[in-house]
Formats: structure tokens, C-alpha cells, sequence
């Protein structure tokens, strides 16, 4: 623990994991903890975190304050300590602007416009809409620029490829810097017994290099703040690249910088990546460890030590200078070896190359190889006596003593690296203390004709979505990573920090990022083999439905298919965020892509499994969507956050591993229901929009007016289909099927529609993916997304305990949301955070005319609600009891606290159902219909299923939404 007093000034305090400061103000203390933090010392001062862990402040009266989440703060004054609140942006800019002056996304003026109220929602406060602020991340010092050669005692260049000091090192990953004279990338060797340094051990030679597979990968650099080793975890996977100079610090997000694979690493300083292609390879080095015997004469224990090599085109390599004319017989050489440019990882003994994960040597270090073998250390005998050893220079890159490079016949190699640092490699190459690298390379699996490999037109394959293969996130040694997600004991990273948005577009989750979240449903992305008439199509559905009102959800849609030679993954990220039940929603949009990892990056995407070599099995995902452009030239394509009704939106991107565990040992089939034949499905439909317009924002209601106004229908054996969501403007809480339903507010008129399928226009892939008859979604690329809500799913509404059953071959139900189409042209934007539809086969009226007798059914419901300052998302329960001779019944529902008793009736050759029932004040309007996976009956069994809309209306008080149930 470090102590400090300070009575005036601007401090900004960065302590490390073991290190605590204790700063004295004001009559308060101020404790800063593995984090970073800006302090305005004296009365009237204030303390704010920026990045880290933790800030702790005690006021005279030894009251604490804690403040974990950074862009949070307290102010001091007169001993006392008040808050913590969250700073604005302007706020957060102010405080570290002396310090490292930081570009905020979006631009200078990151400014959102303010949510005005309604009629109905009139005492929603003018409020800055919900962008959470981006804390600046430390800037890096300028690294001083390195001639390509050398020269004798060189910083770069120690003599002999001596080791720096111990202690300096994240074991074995360097720095991205200018290629230069280095030893071991500022490493300890170790040549002993495993993990234990060996003092002034030397480089003597490079002994041998092979590459892996096709000897390229993808490399994507996180930020200290976005790595999970620091404290709090942030997922906008950015990293913060130094100009020089007074210029600002900058992020970087999702651009595509460098080709290393083919180029060398740039000298200038700002060209700090976040994305390259790289050389994958093994790099064995000849480490002389020098003794004396038991004569006193010195000899050297030699042994050959591998390590897992990233590199530029220039790199590993060794040279020797040419000895000084003026006496050559005399030169004894400053030896250099030339360090892989991005990073060296030493592998461990018997690291296993079957698919299991294991670690590599040091910490925070991970490696999944599949095929060929890895090579292990290798203790040599015997030494040159004397102190002479004869270093041996070696021609350039690839080329061992003379020979061309051998291969290791490797189908896949995944690391994933966490970094150490130290002040040295900072104050050189700029890279800070947690910093992670990812990279994934090895021999592509290429296409085998227009469906999966491996796989039947029509077969499912799961691709389970992780972090990557972070050190942090619970992954176990000795098991593949498809065995640890269908283990019982799941790794968090396969539920926390793996999503296709950030994970800060969540809103509720464990303050311990080791800890997996509760209420989060994920079907995981989803592939159905495609055939010479259908393509491949993919989906993810990501569905947080809290039993507080907030919400989050995406519906990611695309296919994989043959690009180029190689197995691509294209589609879209639609979604939506209600982070506050006082604010409007936030947009989320983007592309989704696999990412190449061939020298340009545009191809070697898809490689194959560990378990099945036949069927594809790992590859990364990212924003990027080699479809839509070349990397390099597409600008990084990163996502967008954006307030619906405000003038704010920031960037984002993310890097995911997808890994198919559909194969393995305990395998487990995803949960969709099979495709079934012909679909056509009809149904409701009910919501509540966020309507801009003239600087306003106000709510209103939508619903259908019939049982068509939801259409789903798809042909036998294809994976796309059509949806239409038709509907009509009115009031929150009314129906459009309601004899005279109350207008929408602020003059807002007429009918509005979703209307899902076909292709992309730009890619030419899949918009629409029916992967079974319980689980099937849509999107419109930037603009909108629907989705059915199956088991999967259904474990993110209200944590899985709501009455709603899941979708089904009689009944399915799901979500749309996003930007609706209004039918006349304007400047209006319709926003839906979420909507709900119910829709399934309708039992025919001629049917449902012979049914006698009375059934009961059961089941969930589920809206919006809309009051005065709020907008929030509820659920309830029903049971109906129908006499199908009288073709009436009642319903018995509770919603939202209130209970609701109705009756309904269904008019002769009609086989829709309304009715209306009062609870103090509000009243309930429902219209449904019978439901069966044939659309009809035998034998005079009742239909299998209920479903329809609903709205509650009363003073102050609007919902709509849907219900569904099974017959009991």
C-alpha cells in the first residue's frame, strides 16, 4: 500500500493488482484499487474511476463509498462523500482531458437528443438517452522508432540474445512494435524443469521452423479494459491507438489495419493493430545455458525450447553484424535475434494436438491445436569448452539452416494470450498490462457442395458462441471445448461476453465476470444444411426479457456458403435495448461474418472438427463480412448502438469463437423441432411503438384486426420462408379489432407492416432461416427483426419462469422488433423495442362448427406496458375454458398485479374469438383463435391450442400484447 495527501490539484492514480494507493483530501481518503482513477483534490473536489476494479472513499465520520462500475464518481466536500452517480460524457472528457486527451465515438459532439414525453407517457422526464460512457483507456507511450539494423549493445539487441531481466515479461508475447534487434521478446527461457527460469540462459540459434497448416491465421489485439484480466470487463473491443504528439488518442473498432502475413510490421508508432492477418508457425530456439565444470571451465547445457510464433513477414529470424574491418580476427559478435513481431508463447511440454485445450507455458495462456504433433522440449548433450560457441547466421525468414520450412499438418490452432507487460515493453512498443491477442489459423475446410460438409440438406448443426478461448473464461485443460459446453459444468465464456452485440447491451448480469448470467436465452447459432434449391441458412436468437421491465434482444440471420473457394458465414445483427424503464430504446445494427485467415483475409474461413474432420468445426466471427468488402477497404464495418429518438450512437465490434457441438462425446441436438413440411401460418399480433417525430417522442399502440394479419408460410424442404406482420395504429391498450378503438396520440394515423423475406440485396444471402417448426427468425438488414421464441429461448423470458409455453408444430409465438414501414411516406420513425405475434395453422370455421363439448386450455401472457414516466415489458397467466356447442367461453386472466375475468364469444362461421372484461378501472379486450398442427380436427378431438392479442386499457394505463396456451 502506497500513501498520499494532496490538497489541491488534478491527480489521475493507476495502480496495478498489487497495489493499492491510499490518497488524503479534504478531510476524506481515497482508495484505488488494481484500477485507474481522476481525483480533483481539495474542497469541492471529486473522485471518478476510469477503468479498473475498484475506488473506495471514507469521509471524516469513517463512512465508506465504494464505487465498482467505471465512469462512476462521488463528490467531496467538507469531509463528506456523496453518491456515486454516473459522469456525462462531457464530464469524463473534462476530467482526463490534461492527462490523455480522448476522441469520444461518434465524434466531437457525442451529444443525444432528450426523450420527450406523451399524453400517455407525460411524466417521462427530458433525460440524456442511455449510451453508457466508453472510459478513455490508459494512451500509450510513444515507442521510440528502431532503425532496421543494429548495432552492438543495443537496447534492442543484447549481446548474444542475452535475456532481459526476469520479471518483465507476459510470458513469451511480445509487443506489436517496429522489427528490431530483441532477445526472446523480453521473456525468460526456460530449459530446466518445467516453468522454472533459468538465469543468463542465451539464444544461440534459431533450430528450426514450421509452419501451421496453410501457415497463416487472423490476429485480433483486446484492450486491457476488454481482455478479463483487469478488474471490470468492457466488451466494445477496442483498442486505444497513441497519434503522437498533441494529437488525441483514437479507437479503434473492427478496422481491419495490417496484412503481417505478407508485409512487415510498420516502425511508425501509431500503427498499433486491432486486426491483421499474421504467419502462424512453431518456432524452435537453441538455448545455451552456460555452467562450469568441475575444472572451472565453462561449457554450455543446450536445449531446443518451441513456441507457438505469430509473426510479420520479416520475422523470427537471426543476424549477426558483419566484424569491424579495422580488426576481424578479434570480434566476438553482438548476436541478435530477431523475435517473432507480434508474439513468441512457449509451448509446454506434450501439448496435446487432438483437439483438448491446454496451457501454455507461463499464465493467462491458452492453446486448442488439431492435427499433426506438436514438438516439446528437447534437453541436448554435451558443450563447447572454452567460452567460444559458434553462432551460426541464418538466411531469412522460413528457411531452416538452408532447407525450406517444414509443416506441421495442423486442421486448426486457436490461442489465446493475455498479456503481463511490464513498464519497459510499455515505454517501448506501447502495450499495456492486460492486453490480449486471439488468433486462429491452420488448414481450411473447403466446400464440398452447396450444403455443409458432412451433412444431409436439412441437418441441423449447432455452433456453440464463446469469448474466444479466454484464459479468464473457465475453460479446463484436457477436454475439447465442444465437451466443456456440453459438459454440466459449462464454461462462463459460452454465456458471458460471447454475444453478436457487446455485453454491455445486456441489462442485468453478475458483477463477477467469472460468474454466468441468470435470465439469458441463447439458441446458439444455428445452421441448417442447404441443397442444390435452398441455401444454408444460420441463426441466433439472443432473447433477455427481466421481470423488472427492462429488455435486450438480437436475432442474427445469414447463410454459410462457398465465396471465393472458401466456406463464408454472411448475415445481419438486428436488435434492440430497453436499459431503463424511463428511457427510450436503444437500436442495435450490424453486419456478421466469418473472418479469413489467409494472407489477404478474405479466405480460409471455416475449419474442420476436432471430433468429425468431415464437418466444419471452428472458425471466428466478427462484424466484418467479407461480402460487403475486402478487409482493408470496408472500413472494419463496425456495428452501431444508436438512442431511438436522440441524435447519439457509438460504435462497436466484438470477436467470437463458433465451435460446433453437435459432435463429440455428449453431443447434445439443438432444441428446434424438425422443418415438417408446407407452413402456413396465421395469427395476431400486438405492441407498442416509439414514434419520432417533430422532436417528440410519444407511444402508441399497434395490433392486428384479424387472424390474418400475422402470415408465416414456407415450402416443404426449403430453410428460407415469407412473413408479413400486418398492422394498425391506435391507442396503447386498445385493439384494432375493438368496434371504435381510441386514436393514437399526436395525430398518428394509419396502417404499418414488417415484411420479411428473400435475399440480401447486397450479399445475395439468406434474410430468413427456418432451421424447425419451433424455431425460425427473420431480419431486414439495418432495419428490423422477428423471431420465434423456442426452449432456448424461452429461458430469457423472466428467467424461464413465465407461463408462455414454447413454440411448437400446433402453436409458436415469438417477438418482432424494430423500425416499422408505415404505409404513407413522412418523416415519422415507428420504433418497436419489442412486439409480440402468436400465429400457428387455424382450426377452419367448417371444423370448428362440429366440436362439441367443453375443453379447457392454460397458459402465459406476455406485453408492453405503458404509464405515465414508464415503458416496460410484462407477463401473466390465463385459463380459458371454451364450450365449443355454444361457441362461447370465459377467460380468467392475471396481468401486470391485476386479475381479469372475460368473456368471449365467436360469431357463427367465424373462427376468431373476442370479448371484454373490467378490473377496477381498466378494461381487457382479447381476440383469438384455435390453433391445431393440421388445421383441423379428427374424430372430434378439440383443437391442441389457443392463442390471440390482447389490451388493457384504463386511466394512465396502456398494454398490449399476446397470449398462448396448450389445451390441459
Amino acid at each position: 500500500m502506497v500513501r498520499a495527501a494532496a490538497s489541491r490539484g488534478r491527480l489521475r492514480i493507476s495502480t496495478s493488482s498489487n497495489l493499492e494507493i491510499v490518497l488524503s483530501t479534504a478531510g476524506s481518503e481515497v482508495r484505488v484499487i488494481a484500477a485507474s482513477a481522476v481525483i480533483q483534490a481539495g474542497a469541492g473536489g471529486s473522485a471518478t474511476l476510469l477503468a479498473g476494479q475498484r475506488m473506495i472513499l471514507r469521509d471524516a465520520g469513517g463512512r465508506e463509498t465504494e464505487v465498482r462500475r467505471p465512469g462512476f464518481g462521488v463528490s467531496i466536500a467538507g469531509g463528506g462523500v456523496t453518491g456515486p452517480e454516473r459522469r456525462s460524457r462531457d464530464a469524463m472528457t473534462t476530467a482526463v482531458d490534461s492527462f490523455a486527451p480522448v476522441q469520444r465515438p461518434g465524434g466531437p459532439s457525442d451529444t443525444t437528443g432528450d426523450l420527450l414525453g406523451s399524453p400517455l407517457n407525460s411524466r417521462i422526464q427530458p433525460v440524456r438517452p442511455p449510451l453508457p460512457p466508453l472510459p478513455p483507456l490508459p494512451s500509450p507511450s510513444t515507442p521510440p522508432v528502431t532503425p532496421a539494423g543494429f548495432s552492438p549493445g543495443d537496447l534492442g539487441s543484447p549481446r548474444a540474445g542475452q535475456v532481459g531481466p526476469s520479471g518483465t515479461s507476459g510470458f513469451g508475447f511480445g509487443a506489436p512494435g517496429a522489427n528490431r534487434g530483441t532477445s526472446s521478446i523480453d521473456t525468460q527461457n526456460r530449459t530446466g524443469a518445467e516453468d522454472t527460469e533459468v538465469a543468463g540462459a542465451q539464444i544461440g540459434n534459431i533450430a528450426g521452423y514450421a509452419r501451421l497448416g496453410q501457415g497463416t491465421g487472423r490476429v485480433r489485439r483486446f484492450a486491457p479494459g476488454a481482455s478479463g484480466a483487469l478488474g471490470t470487463r468492457s466488451d466494445d473491443s477496442v483498442v486505444s491507438v497513441a497519434q503522437g504528439g498533441s494529437a488525441p488518442a483514437t479507437r479503434v473498432v473492427g478496422a481491419f489495419q495490417l496484412r503481417l502475413a505478407d508485409e512487415t510490421l510498420p516502425t511508425t508508432p501509431s500503427n498499433t493493430f486491432y486486426d491483421a492477418t499474421a504467419r502462424l508457425g512453431v518456432v524452435t530456439l537453441q538455448v545455451d545455458t552456460p555452467l562450469r565444470d568441475e575444472n572451472g571451465l565453462l561449457t554450455f547445457r543446450k536445449a531446443q525450447v518451441p513456441r507457438i510464433s505469430i509473426a510479420d513477414a520479416a520475422t523470427p529470424r537471426t543476424e549477426r553484424p558483419e566484424p569491424p574491418a579495422t580488426d576481424p580476427s578479434g570480434f566476438s559478435g553482438a548476436y541478435g535475434y530477431f523475435g517473432s513481431a507480434i508474439g513468441e508463447i512457449g509451448l509446454r511440454d506434450a501439448t496435446p494436438a487432438d483437439g483438448r485445450v491446454a496451457r501454455l507455458s507461463g499464465e493467462d495462456g491458452l492453446i486448442m491445436a488439431a492435427g499433426g504433433t506438436l514438438p516439446s522440449r528437447t534437453e541436448l548433450t554435451g558443450g563447447l569448452e572454452g567460452g567460444v560457441f559458434q553462432f551460426v547466421t541464418l538466411p531469412p525468414y522460413g528457411v531452416d539452416r538452408g532447407g525450406t520450412p517444414t509443416e506441421i499438418a495442423a486442421q486448426v490452432v486457436i490461442v489465446d494470450k493475455i498479456t503481463a507487460s511490464s513498464e519497459r515493453i510499455f515505454a517501448e512498443r506501447g502495450i499495456q498490462p492486460g492486453e490480449r491477442f486471439f488468433a486462429i489459423g491452420g488448414t481450411s475446410l473447403a466446400p464440398s457442395g452447396p450444403g455443409l460438409p458432412g451433412r444431409a440438406p436439412g441437418q441441423v448443426t449447432r455452433f456453440a458462441i464463446s469469448d474466444g478461448l479466454n484464459p479468464r473464461g473457465g475453460f479446463r485443460e484436457g477436454e475439447t471445448v465442444e465437451q466443456q459446453f456440453n459438459s454440466s459444468s459449462r464454461p462462463v465464456a459460452f454465456s458471458r461476453f460471447n454475444s453478436f452485440r457487446p455485453e454491455e447491451s445486456f441489462v442485468a448480469g453478475p458483477a463477477d465476470p467469472r460468474t454466468a448470467p441468470i435470465g439469458r436465452g441463447d439458441t446458439q447459432l444455428l445452421a441448417v444444411s442447404g441443397s442444390a434449391t435452398t441455401p444454408t441458412a444460420a441463426l441466433r436468437g439472443e432473447v433477455e426479457v427481466t421481470g423488472a421491465g427492462p429488455s435486450s434482444v438480437s436475432v442474427s440471420v445469414g447463410g454459410i456458403a462457398p465465396y471465393q473457394g472458401s466456406l463464408v458465414l454472411s448475415g445481419s445483427t438486428v436488435g434492440t435495448v430497453r436499459r431503463s424503464t424511463q428511457e427510450t430504446s436503444l437500436a442495435l445494427r450490424s453486419s456478421l461474418g466469418s473472418l479469413g485467415t489467409d494472407a489477404a483475409g478474405t479466405g480460409a474461413h471455416v475449419f474442420p472438427s476436432a471430433s468429425d474432420p468431415a464437418q466444419a468445426g471452428y472458425f471466428a466471427v466478427g462484424t466484418q463480412d467479407i461480402r460487403r468488402g475486402a478487409p482493408g477497404s470496408d472500413g472494419g464495418q463496425p456495428g452501431t448502438i444508436e438512442v431511438v429518438g436522440g441524435s447519439g450512437s457509438a460504435p462497436f465490434g466484438f470477436t467470437r469463437l463458433a465451435t460446433n457441438v453437435g459432435v463429440g462425446p455428449g453431443a447434445q441436438p439443438p432444441s428446434a423441432l424438425s422443418q415438417g413440411g408446407d407452413a402456413a401460418l396465421r395469427g395476431f399480433a400486438a405492441g407498442i411503438v416509439e414514434s419520432v417525430g417533430g422532436g417528440a417522442v410519444s407511444l402508441h399502440g399497434v395490433s392486428t384486426s384479424g387472424p390474418g394479419g400475422v402470415t408465416i408460410d414456407r415450402s416443404s424442404g426449403s430453410n428460407e420462408f415469407t412473413a408479413r406482420v400486418g398492422l394498425s395504429s391506435h391507442a396503447a391498450g386498445d385493439l384494432a379489432s375493438n368496434p371504435a378503438p381510441a386514436p393514437a396520440p399526436n395525430g398518428v394515423t394509419g396502417r404499418q407492416a414488417l415484411i420479411f423475406g428473400g435475399r440480401d440485396t447486397q450479399t445475395g444471402q439468406p434474410t430468413t432461416a427456418w432451421v424447425g417448426q419451433s424455431t425460425f427468425g427473420a431480419v431486414v438488414p439495418g432495419q428490423a427483426a422477428m423471431v420465434s421464441v423456442d426452449r432456448d429461448l424461452l429461458a430469457g423470458i423472466v428467467a424461464g419462469g413465465s407461463a408462455m409455453p414454447p413454440s411448437d408444430e400446433h402453436l409458436a409465438w415469438g417477438l418482432f422488433l424494430g423500425d416499422l414501414v408505415n404505409d404513407a411516406p413522412g418523416a415519422r420513425r415507428d420504433h418497436v423495442n419489442l412486439g409480440f405475434w402468436v400465429a400457428g395453422r387455424p382450426v377452419d370455421p367448417g371444423t370448428l362448427s362440429t366440436l362439441r363439448g367443453t375443453s379447457v386450455y392454460a397458459g402465459g401472457m406476455i406485453g408492453t406496458v405503458a404509464e405515465p414516466g414508464t415503458i416496460r415489458t410484462a407477463t401473466g397467466n390465463f385459463t380459458q375454458n371454451w364450450d365449443f356447442g355454444a361457441r362461447s367461453g370465459t377467460l380468467a386472466a392475471a396481468f401486470d398485479g391485476r386479475s381479469y375475468g372475460v368473456n368471449a364469444t365467436m360469431p357463427a362461421g367465424a373462427a376468431a374469438f373476442t370479448g371484454t372484461g373490467v378490473s377496477n378501472g381498466r378494461q381487457m379486450s382479447v381476440q383469438g383463435g384455435f390453433f391445431d398442427a393440421t388445421g383441423t380436427t379428427t374424430a372430434g378431438r378439440p383443437p391442441a391450442a389457443v392463442g390471440g392479442a390482447f389490451g388493457i386499457a384504463g386511466s394512465g394505463y396502456g398494454a398490449n400484447g399476446i397470449f398462448a396456451g396448450t389445451r390441459r
